[in-house]
């Protein structure tokens, strides 16, 4: 029966406004923007492209976590502006993700398919889908990483939910 007690439901909505804030910040740090603010994040995804970086970013926000994600390209100039940018960030906020070459490769391939209808356009986007290159951007996503002192997550077929999991249990 109704109690007649204005404001029952007030932690409620206090909880849900916390998990609404976490994906509205989430979703304005996606892929690399909102670097300004990037500091008031709970958590800091790095990895490449195709890693799961965005669905692992909303799957967290949902449990009320403000979560950035920041693709990596591997260029020297990526790496000096990261290292740079994230150096007074605590180190308990980022975690890499990593994916089996081979297994990106294949991750790439279809979704260049989805994406690209010609012939020409597949042929333009030939070095994202190679296996060498992404083997290359692995390489330096590692050695960012270890320069960074991060916590690695391998993703390679796992789920959002298990790789957030080890994520959590990772960074605390």
């Amino acid at each position: 029966s109704p109690k007649m007690k204005p404001g029952a439901f007030r932690h409620q909505e206090q909880e849900m406004f916390r998990t609404v804030e976490a994906i509205h910040f989430t979703l304005l740090h996606d892929d690399g923007m909102g670097l300004d603010t990037i500091n008031e994040s709970d958590l800091i995804i790095l990895g490449v492209s195709r890693t799961g970086k965005t669905p692992t970013s909303i799957y967290l926000s949902c449990r009320k976590l403000k979560v950035a994600n920041i693709p990596i390209i591997a260029e020297e100039a990526m790496e000096d502006m990261l290292l740079g940018r994230l150096e007074g960030i605590r180190r308990r906020k980022l975690v890499g993700l990593i994916m089996e070459a081979d297994v990106l490769t294949g991750v790439r391939t279809e979704r260049s398919q989805v994406l690209t209808g010609s012939h020409q356009a597949r042929q333009s986007i030939r070095p994202y889908a190679d296996v060498d290159e992404i083997r290359r951007e692995i390489r330096f996503c590692l050695s960012l990483f270890r320069d960074l002192g991060i916590p690695v997550v391998n993703v390679t077929w796992r789920a959002i939910e298990e790789i957030s999991l080890e994520i959590l249990n990772t960074v605390g």
